[in-house]
């Protein structure tokens, strides 16, 4: 006999279960605007995931949809004309705290995920997706004007912002902690940034279309962004201006140079036969022999330098304080660097990651102190002293590989702004022990061994028909880069104009036909190796 009320528990059971996770999609005409809640029933209020308005909305729906639909993920306004009801609101906005609580606490609608605005609103008000922290995108229209105080304020997973080129203004603590957002591109019609705008973001460059630098505050760009892309010819105009002084300016593509330097004491002459002004120069690759006068000129006359390829200069030592409070993002260290001086890289706030040479024995006091960005950290085995303070603050550091099977006698104070508890410590097969009854090294929770070979040598060679990249690194023909056992890693090939990829070989065999984009990866390095690479004229393979 069938159990009817068995059954119609487990039917029950059913229903309810089914729609979870599971997407309710619905589209709704509004004729007349306040009228969202009362054309959907019950149940869909509770459980629509997508929703598509069209027609006339106001305050009253953008209520509806903040408290009323908890379900409610993606939102398309497009085809919606925002009306006033009252004083208090204006038309072709989106109001102050449309997905937000106005009690002070910014909590936002966590479940919202994207959304689309309507295509005829001019304007963002205070605080409409403050604490919106699932919010991934947002599409503007290209009507929009102004973006007010707090309007994005801890949307953290918030990654996806296109502005249009009618946005003029952008308010206090807009985009205020929204640690997700790592690029900042801004609209040629923008006239006014306010303050703390994008603090907390983790772009580390912001691009702007605008000739005409806006009005900025001090905190309006993190401390993070160290760089600025702007329009050819309005570099001069941003090196005035008040705040986005502070920062590097890189006109247009910027400019790079590539030295060898003869002569001791000559890179400042060697730039001017170049052409360039020394505050101008962006990214330089040297070669040579560098002395106290060269490491003056990059010190105290390259304000706007963010990339430098020492890799094959000849140096033992990198001075005291010589990239102090620069605006580096990338840097490549001399292969023969046996130590670094004191505040060598001290504030240097866009380096996110660096190579250390396998000579290096010796780390200086304050060498790395509150280079915020720096994410990971390898020491070579032969590094014996590490000095006080020397990764202060460092405090994006996730992970640490100390190859040395003994650990170094350092003060505590080396890891001072390193979150001990959550970033991992890999050591040497059999050493675990010996660093997790250390003073200081056994105050990291997470240790693990691990089996560290001898770092390997990778050699480049190429003829001048183009560039090759490791890791946004340019490589110099006879170039050696040092290569931790175990690692793979990929590198761009780029032929210039007129010219084309003829071969590439890897340890002696061809892996042209490997080639994807450019892209060469290796597998995993456990030998010494040769990456050659010959680049063709064009003109070469019709004589063919």
């Amino acid at each position: 006999m069938i159990n009817f009320k068995y059954l119609f528990a487990v039917l029950v059971q059913i229903t309810f279960v089914l729609p979870l996770g599971a997407q309710v999609n619905k589209t709704v005409y509004i004729a007349t605007s306040g009228k969202l809640s009362s054309l959907l029933t019950p149940q869909e209020l509770k459980t629509i995931t997508n929703l598509t308005l069209v027609g006339k909305i106001d305050q009253r729906d953008f209520e509806t949809m903040r408290d009323s639909m908890p379900a409610l993920a993606n939102i398309d306004l497009e085809a919606t004309t925002v009306i006033s009801n009252s004083l208090d609101y204006n038309a072709n906005v989106i109001p102050g705290y449309a997905f937000s609580s106005n009690d002070g606490n910014f909590r936002g609608k966590t479940s919202l995920k994207s959304i689309k605005l309507p295509f005829t609103i001019t304007s963002i008000e205070f605080s409409a997706f403050s604490g919106c922290t699932s919010l991934t995108k947002v599409t503007f229209p290209f009507t929009l004007k102004n973006i007010g105080n707090y309007a994005f304020d801890g949307c953290v997973n918030l990654t996806d912002v296109a502005f249009p080129d009618a946005l003029t203004s952008i308010g206090d603590c807009a985009f205020y902690g929204c640690s997700s957002l790592t690029s900042i591109t801004l609209p040629k019609s923008l006239s006014m940034l306010g303050d703390d705008t994008f603090y907390g973001c983790s772009a580390s460059t912001c691009k702007i279309k605008a000739t005409t630098p806006p009005i900025m505050h001090s905190g309006s760009l993190d401390k993070r962004v160290v760089a600025i892309y702007v329009p050819d010819g309005a570099g001069d105009l941003y090196q005035s201006a008040f705040y986005w002084n502070r920062k590097a300016i890189v006109e247009g593509d910027g400019n790079a140079l590539r030295l060898n330097i003869d002569k001791a004491g000559t890179l400042a002459s060697e730039i001017f036969a170049a052409g360039v002004v020394l505050n101008k120069v962006n990214s330089l690759i040297l070669e040579g022999k560098l002395d106290k006068n060269d490491f003056h000129v990059i010190k105290s006359h390259m304000p706007n330098l963010i990339s430098i390829n020492l890799s094959a200069a000849k140096m033992l030592t990198i001075p005291d304080s010589l990239f102090i409070n620069k605006k580096l993002l990338n840097i490549d260290l001399p292969l023969s660097l046996v130590s670094i001086g004191n505040c060598a890289f001290k504030n240097c706030r866009g380096l996110k990651q660096l190579n250390f040479p396998s000579t290096l024995t010796t780390i200086g006091k304050e060498a790395f102190a509150d280079c915020t960005c720096l994410t990971r950290i390898t020491l070579p085995a032969k590094v014996a002293k590490i000095n006080p303070s020397a990764f202060k603050n460092c405090s994006s550091i996730s992970e640490i590989k100390n190859f040395n099977s003994v650990p170094q006698m350092i003060l505590d104070d080396v890891w001072e702004g390193v979150d001990r508890k959550s970033c991992r410590l890999i050591v040497p097969e059999n050493s675990s022990t010996v660093y997790m009854t250390n003073k200081v090294w056994g105050k990291f929770s997470d240790v693990i061994e691990q089996r560290i070979e001898s770092e390997y040598v990778l050699t480049i060679k190429k003829n001048p028909g183009g560039v090759v990249l490791c890791e946004n690194n340019t490589l110099l023909s006879g170039q050696a880069i040092t290569v931790p056992a175990g690692e793979e890693l990929t590198f761009n090939i780029s032929p210039k104009k007129g010219y084309h990829i003829g071969k590439v070989i890897f340890n002696e065999k061809d892996v042209t036909g490997l080639l994807q984009n450019g892209n060469f990866k290796t597998t995993s390095v456990n030998s010494s190796a040769t990456l050659s690479v010959l680049f063709v004229k064009d003109l070469d393979l019709q004589l063919l």
